[in-house]
């Protein structure tokens, strides 16, 4: 038996270690969480887009469209965080007002401003263009935060964030028709 152990200890380095199952666990649930965003937000913006441009000639109030479904949203959000028997349930927090009004309320209406903009946008552009666009917003996302200091400026995020949207771009090419209302509209979204 030592003689076996004495044998097999020079290969052991030369084996790959074995794959740790929760890890692999994790990294197939983060995946599957990635591909259910993509799924749910390709399935957004092409619905969205049916709504406003061709649902019995498209629909003629966008931003009363884009507030109902945020507060569809909200109100869903809240029982899957507040129901005891819920995956999700957590126990309030005592945030102080000030906290609130200084970080929660201004993410909230930019998140906001940017579905409303984003959805009004469909009205002018194509869903193409639209992606060439909130592809873009990498770059544009990425320059406010160094300006904002929020983020050093480092060459390989810049490349990172160049590399996805030249992807992001060239996968979405073809588009032909320019709206400068739609463009401005889709980037003030992602601003």
């Amino acid at each position: 038996s030592h003689v076996v152990v004495r044998l097999l200890e020079p290969q052991a380095k030369y084996r790959p270690a074995a794959v740790d199952l929760q890890r692999l666990l994790q990294a197939a649930r983060v995946g599957a969480m990635v591909g259910a965003w993509y799924g749910i937000s390709v399935t957004l913006t092409l619905s969205n887009k049916w709504l406003l441009t061709y649902w019995r000639g498209g629909s003629t109030f966008p931003i009363t469209m884009s507030s109902g479904h945020i507060v569809i949203k909200a109100i869903l959000a809240r029982c899957l965080v507040e129901h005891p028997k819920s995956p999700f349930f957590t126990k309030p927090l005592s945030i102080p007002s000030t906290v609130h009004f200084q970080l929660i309320v201004p993410v909230g209406l930019a998140t906001t401003l940017d579905v409303i903009l984003s959805n009004v946008s469909f009205r002018f552009v194509s869903v193409t263009f639209y992606t060439i666009l909130k592809s873009a917003s990498l770059m544009w996302i990425l320059l406010w935060a160094v300006l904002l200091r929020v983020e050093r400026c480092i060459f390989g995020n810049a490349c990172a964030c160049a590399v996805m949207s030249t992807g992001l771009a060239l996968a979405s090419s073809g588009e032909t028709a320019l709206s400068i209302p739609g463009a401005i509209l889709v980037l003030s979204a992602s601003a």
